[in-house]
């Protein structure tokens, strides 16, 4: 048996290089980590990761603290980041750099509103096109925002390539139903540790161990 770290911010680490964490991860059974941008610059280190390291893979994206007047040209520098910098188009359809496995991590986050309401749904529908374009799954960032987090992905359910994780799950039972209903995956992370998760405690138990990560 081994595992997959699919939300991994190598980028970000203080005590540890990016080489000695992924070490440390294969000596623990850590097999594969995905590495997610959270800005257009971590996007492009993610990207490099990927690129040094054979078990790493990418997902890049803007989180929702950073989007504000996000617009054409950030959709842009994401797309070069997807087609590994080359923009190549072959038979009008657009070529993906295989180690970029997802986009995000994009969403909304009411907690701290770092950035504009409308800047942060402008930005995650635009990450969602941006996935079915090239037919990878999208990490959703949804903190404080459940009801308008559903809004935005029922509009692309009935697309038949449109895959979805909630990353970091904060909800209750009855939001991880909807969820579910919906075709999405969950993940669970510390946040099932603190002392006042007992809705996210009962979700877990309710969910199917196959929906989630």
């Amino acid at each position: 048996m081994y595992f997959i770290d699919t939300h991994a911010h190598l980028d970000m680490l203080k005590t540890l290089t990016p080489q000695e964490a992924v070490a440390k991860s294969v000596n623990e059974g850590v097999k594969y980590i995905i590495n997610v941008g959270s800005s257009l610059d971590g996007s492009k280190k993610s990207i490099e990761l990927a690129r040094k390291f054979s078990n790493v893979f990418a997902s890049i994206g803007v989180h929702p603290h950073y989007v504000r007047n996000f617009g054409k040209k950030e959709i842009k520098i994401l797309q070069s980041l997807i087609q590994g910098y080359s923009g190549t188009v072959n038979n009008n359809v657009r070529e993906r750099y295989k180690k970029v496995v997802a986009v995000g991590e994009t969403g909304f986050d009411f907690y701290r509103n770092l950035s504009p309401r409308v800047d942060m749904e402008r930005a995650f529908v635009s990450h969602i096109e941006l996935a079915l374009e090239y037919d990878i799954p999208v990490i959703i960032h949804d903190r404080d925002a459940h009801k308008q987090t559903l809004e935005v992905v029922k509009k692309y359910i009935d697309q038949k390539n449109f895959r979805a994780v909630v990353h970091c799950f904060s909800g209750d039972v009855n939001f991880a139903m909807q969820c579910l209903d919906l075709g999405l995956y969950i993940s669970f992370t510390g946040v099932i540790t603190f002392p006042n998760a007992s809705g996210v405690l009962k979700a877990v138990e309710k969910v199917p161990v196959e929906r989630y990560l």
